[in-house]
């Protein structure tokens, strides 16, 4: 059995107290337990809040292990291909076409996969979300999901153009003579 009181305030001590005197003038024969339904909700939320967090926390793992991958696969590639930058370059390439050379094969790579796999993320967080009373608009998960696809293809081509930006301002003559 419970009875749920709705305060006008804040459940101050001096507010508890005062409930607990008229609770025992009214029923004198039952003991008062009580709980805050702010406590209640945090206790039910903890679960989701902790797999929220499990969840942030493998996403930036992995793409942090994804970034970490297209740095090492442009760095092998701007070094194989770096005579050919250089002779773009000595050909009248400007830095920005010399970068291109390297990074656009990989931000293509990145911008299929993420047309390929947002879609099925947003119906399925959805979908997911319907369990929940009290859940986030279609928009905001669209938001979010966009939000994810620029942070990746801008860490891509900042991973991927950072080692390239190397090996472009690289002086000609020198890449040319190790090769």
């Amino acid at each position: 059995q419970f009875l749920a009181i709705r305060l006008a305030g804040e459940p101050t001590p001096p507010v508890l107290e005062a409930v607990q005197q008229q609770w025992a003038t009214v029923l004198p024969n039952f003991p008062l337990s009580y709980t805050l339904l702010s406590d209640e909700v945090s206790r039910t939320l903890s679960k989701e809040r902790m797999m929220t967090d499990l969840l942030v926390a493998c996403g930036v793992v992995i793409l942090s292990i994804s970034l970490v991958g297209v740095y090492a696969m442009t760095s092998f590639a701007s070094r194989r291909r770096a005579k050919e930058i250089a002779v773009r370059r000595v050909m009248g390439a400007t830095l920005g076409q010399a970068l291109g050379v390297v990074v656009l094969p990989y931000l293509r790579l990145v911008a299929v996969a993420a047309l390929v796999t947002t879609p099925p993320v947003i119906v399925l967080s959805l979908r997911w979300l319907e369990a929940y009373p009290e859940r986030i608009s279609g928009f905001t998960v669209l938001a979010g999901a966009v939000c994810a696809v620029c942070v990746t293809l801008a860490g891509t081509a900042g991973a991927s153009g950072w080692q390239a930006l190397g090996w472009t301002r690289k002086a000609v003559t020198q890449t040319l003579r190790l090769g």
